[in-house]
């Protein structure tokens, strides 16, 4: 979904198995993509859980 450059976004050397099934149990809740001007970011689940990296719109 990310790419080859996934490891940008995602560090994956601070997070472990318990946070990838935190965040897919999240995202199984539902999830949406919230625009703020040029930028937007993805929040999942009831409670509106943010992605750490917003994307910015080219």
């Amino acid at each position: 979904m990310l790419g080859k450059d996934h490891a940008h976004y995602v560090p994956t050397d601070s997070i472990d198995e318990q946070d990838i099934y935190a965040y897919l149990g999240s995202w199984a809740q539902g999830h949406r993509i919230v625009e703020d001007g040029k930028m937007a970011h993805v929040e999942t689940g009831s409670s509106g859980l943010d992605t750490a990296d917003p994307a910015r719109q080219g």
